[in-house]
């Protein structure tokens, strides 16, 4: 999501039939919010009881013959805010 605001002077361009309104922009004040969701899956295709209760305290069953584990990795946002002034004539 990114919104700017805009200051300076209001100006207009007017045809036949439109009117154009823009700003000729002194300064830009722009703020973006972005969100990001990371999901991973993780597939064990021949585990070791053993050490899946030592490292993870996780008790396997004896017919168990694959492990999958999925779930959300990282959740994360990144706000940034700009100021833009427009070059000099």
């Amino acid at each position: 999501m990114r919104q700017s605001y805009d200051f300076g002077q209001k100006d207009s361009l007017v045809t036949d039939s439109v009117t154009y309104k823009f700003i000729l922009s002194a300064l830009r004040v722009q703020h973006t919010l972005q969100y990001t969701k990371d999901n991973y899956e993780y597939h064990d295709y021949s585990p070791v009881d053993s050490d899946y209760y030592k490292y993870l305290q996780f008790a396997l069953s004896d017919r168990t013959d694959t492990v999958k584990f999925t779930g959300l990795l990282a959740k994360s946002h990144k706000t940034t805010c700009d100021h833009f002034l427009p070059p000099k004539k």
